[in-house]
């Protein structure tokens, strides 16, 4: 065969060697040096330069680099280090041994290693299928099958206008323009009119309106200002977070509140920003900008104080306003209690709820009203029923309108009132003033609200607290004043008087002072208080007396502490008495079981009065029996004529025909004309009888004296 060369048993060469034309090799080839191999003249593997050629004489394999390279002798494939390049041959697109793919030679697009699809900006990850996590937004159309062939996509608008939600119609994206996403409260807002502006709220129906964050107000007109709050039903607002309004036009201004029904509310929303005047003592102005509102706050008038969100040093309580006045710049509002001092608190006038110029929220925290008209002013306040109020803390006010003031009281019925401390009124037009009183019945009164003096009774002479100022005209000449003395520095026991006023004056103090017509009447200290006969609740009192009484029946009135009356116009003077009939006269005698049988007020009578050891019946007596007296006493009575008393007070002087053995006597002393009766200058053979008034007596007076003893029957 021509040109050919064949090695039967080895071939060395000791030199270079070439071979032009094929070489076929059975075997192996060790060549030591370099190898090169040329085709047509052209290298296309050359050992000695480690690369492989391709026939344009480019490189394609360089494997001393581990490198492969296009025909534009640009790096593609670094297998040394698993990298796939770009054109460019230096920016590397796909990175395997990272597991990585790179839009540019710094922007990372795929990371399989850790299964995530990263964006354009080559950090952030848009989809993560180990996770199963996207971010981001698609827009298109798609179809699916279970063994697609093929697939397309196009981008599509939404339907409707900015922020109205999408949903399926007919497969196709639909909108409704009342049902909408508000983007930056990210709220969602579904009806006509409707505004949701609270971060995640809800605003439904008609012209409702979301302000607080994560409330909300479905209906007609209604609003939540409050975070966390629901109003419902029509005209109903929320203004403090986390509380409840339905109904119509109901609202809530205490956190944690409820107001249902119809223009039923908790709290304030009228009252004032306050300061304490440098000094205190009670001493408030208003923040400049409200001008004068001291029309607002008339004297005598009840205001509300809170400082629940200050320092809460007086919480949120009732107090009574001795006056008010505007110097120009601010409005003042002195409190009859001086003692009542906070930095800073909101004030809201009770008679006046819906003031258009106080901008604060009062009370009303964790209250409930209910019904009609009906408000729960305090904290923890339930009024329920129609135009209610329950202005005392955890107080409970039900039926038609009926009011609380004092803290834990109890209202129910019918223009019942409970003013006193943990009191409880009932029936009609009942009230109490004393602490832990009991009024049922109708027009029945259990307790006064009473005045704090300014020092000792001298003589029948004492003044009032200055603060109260002047008073005279509650104290005119011929009225009868209360004095409640609960230390006994009168007569030794502690019980209530009823004097007859001589007159009454200004001092120079300045401070209301008082003159009795008995002028013996002296305490030791200013341990007493102060009421006015006939007027349970006079402007300015902000003390009680009749603590712990109960009243019931038909007008029928408690002023003594723990006393009991009932039946018809029944009046407890004193202590710890038990009084039952009808219009009886009132004595002060403590601890008296007294049965009245007067026809009216102006004919007040006492049939019975049993105290003091004795019995006195004033009129006739029938025993079926027998009447039999032990441990040796002695019984004196006798009738007084009205011309039998003179003097300024009316007294007289009674001599007995056989004296007691000692003065350990009683004296009961009843009579046909409504008096004060008192006795005074007590000897062994006489004692004296004191109306406490001028004025001229009509009927008869009855008296009983009678020693220390006992009588069986």
């Amino acid at each position: 065969m021509a040109n050919e060369f064949i090695i039967k048993n080895g071939y060395r060469s000791q030199g270079n060697s070439e071979v032009t034309g094929s070489v076929i090799i059975t075997g192996s080839l060790a060549v030591t040096g370099s190898l090169t191999a040329k085709n047509t003249g052209i290298t296309v593997f050359d050992t000695n330069a480690a690369t492989l050629y391709d026939t344009s004489t480019s490189r394609s394999i360089d494997w001393g680099v581990r490198v492969q390279y296009d025909t534009s002798q640009s790096a593609a494939i670094s297998y040394g280090t698993r990298r796939l390049h770009d054109t460019n041959g230096t920016d590397v697109t796909i990175n395997w041994a990272d597991k990585k793919a790179y839009a540019t030679s710094t922007r990372l697009s795929i990371d399989w290693g850790n299964r995530q699809l990263i964006k354009n900006d080559g950090s952030t990850v848009t989809l993560d299928w180990q996770n199963a996590t996207f971010t981001g937004s698609m827009l298109g159309t798609a179809s699916y099958a279970a063994q697609a062939l093929s697939a397309s996509w196009a981008p599509v608008s939404a339907n409707g206008s900015q922020g109205n939600i999408q949903y399926n119609d007919g497969g196709s994206f639909g909108s409704d323009s009342l049902f909408n996403y508000n983007t930056g409260s990210r709220s969602l807002l579904h009806g006509n009119g409707v505004s949701a502006l609270g971060t995640l709220s809800h605003a439904e129906g008609y012209a409702t309106t979301t302000s607080g964050s994560y409330s909300h107000a479905e209906g007609a007109l209604t609003t939540t200002s409050g975070s966390f709050s629901h109003a419902e039903g029509y005209g109903g607002v929320t203004r403090a977070d986390y509380s409840h309004a339905e109904g119509l036009s109901t609202g809530t201004h205490g956190r944690y509140s409820h107001a249902e029904g119809e223009l039923s509310y908790t709290g304030w929303r009228t009252g004032y920003h306050a300061t304490l005047e440098s000094g205190g003592a009670g001493l408030y102005y208003l923040d400049t900008i409200y001008g004068d509102q001291s029309a607002v706050f008339p004297n005598g008038s009840l205001i509300v104080l809170d400082d629940t969100q200050n320092a809460n040093v007086i919480g949120c309580t009732s107090f009574i306003v001795f006056s008010s006045f505007w110097d120009g710049t601010y409005t003042y509002i002195q409190l009859v209690n001086t003692g009542a001092n906070t930095t800073t608190a909101t004030i809201a006038s009770i008679s006046s709820y819906n003031s258009n110029v106080g901008d604060q929220q009062v009370g009303g925290q964790s209250a409930h009203a209910e019904g009609v008209n009906s408000v729960a002013y305090l904290p923890k306040s339930h009024a329920e029923g129609y135009a209610t109020s329950a202005l005392g803390v955890f107080s409970h006010t039900e039926g038609y309108s009926t009011s609380t003031y004092g803290e834990g009281a109890h209202a129910e019925g019918s223009t019942t009132n409970a003013i006193g401390l943990y009191s409880h009124t009932e029936g009609y037009s009942t009230s109490t003033y004393g602490e832990g009183a009991h009024a049922e019945g109708g027009n029945s009164i259990a307790g006064y609200a009473s005045y704090g003096p300014g020092g000792a009774i001298t003589s029948g002479v004492f003044e009032l607290n200055s603060l109260y100022g002047d008073l005279t005209a509650l104290f005119s000449p011929a009225s009868f004043v209360i004095i409640d003395d609960f230390q006994g520095e009168i007569n030794g026991t502690p019980t209530v008087y009823k004097f007859e006023v001589a007159s009454s004056t200004m001092s120079g103090t300045p401070a209301t002072e008082i003159t009795l017509v008995n002028t013996s009447i002296n305490t030791a200290s200013d341990k007493y208080a102060v009421g006015v006969y006939g007027n349970p609740n006079p402007t300015y009192a902000d003390g009680s007396i009749g603590n712990f009484s109960h009243a019931e029946g038909n007008g029928t009135q408690t002023i003594g502490e723990s006393s009991n009356t009932t039946g018809n116009s029944t009046i407890a003077l004193g202590y710890y008495q038990s009084v039952v009939g009808q219009f009886n006269d009132p004595i002060p005698t403590p601890s008296a079981l007294i049965i009245g049988d007067g026809v009216d007020d102006g004919t007040r009578h006492n049939l019975l009065v049993a105290a003091s050891g004795s019995v006195v019946i004033s009129g006739s007596l029938l025993v079926s029996g027998s009447i039999t007296s032990t441990g040796g006493s002695i019984t004196k009575n006798n009738v007084v004529a009205n011309t039998s008393f003179s003097g300024i007070p009316l007294t007289a002087s009674i001599t007995f025909t056989t004296a007691f053995p000692n003065t350990n006597y009683s004296v009961v002393v009843t009579g046909e004309d409504a008096r004060s009766w008192t006795i005074q200058s007590k000897t062994t053979s006489s004692f004296t009888i004191n109306s406490n008034s001028t004025t001229a007596l009509t009927g008869n007076t009855y008296w009983q004296a009678a020693t220390y003893g006992e009588f069986n029957s």
